[in-house]
């Protein structure tokens, strides 16, 4: 008697335990095309401006964190004319922070900061 109460516990349970995989696994695969119809669009969007970047080439606007970090306690951002004037500036004080900035209708698109350390 006890063995068939056991049999039939285990079969119970792998039939539950199908039966749970199985709805777990549809709303896995409802969640991951709610994901993607969301996520598409962003990533056209991104190619659109990695397209847009590679085409313009050099960025728009160039701007760099003039701080001495020993000294400064906030940023003191400049804005250069080109890389030519960013590379001047910085022969005679080091920036440690660069945003390569590219925009299209005078807004924002990319940007590209470097970081650099003492």
């Amino acid at each position: 008697m006890k063995k068939i109460a056991f049999i039939t516990l285990i079969i119970t349970f792998s039939l539950l335990t199908n039966i749970f995989a199985q709805s777990n696994k549809i709303e896995t695969t409802k969640r991951w095309e709610q994901t993607n119809k969301l996520v598409k669009p962003v990533e056209a969007y991104a190619k659109t401006i990695e397209d847009f970047i590679r085409k313009e080439g050099k960025p728009h606007l160039i701007i760099a964190d003039a701080s001495n970090p020993n000294k400064d306690k906030n940023p003191i951002w400049k804005s250069f004319a080109s890389e030519s004037e960013l590379e001047k500036a910085r022969e005679k004080k080091e920036t440690y922070t660069i945003a390569y900035i590219w925009t299209k209708k005078n807004k924002i698109v990319a940007a590209n900061f470097t970081y650099f350390s003492q």
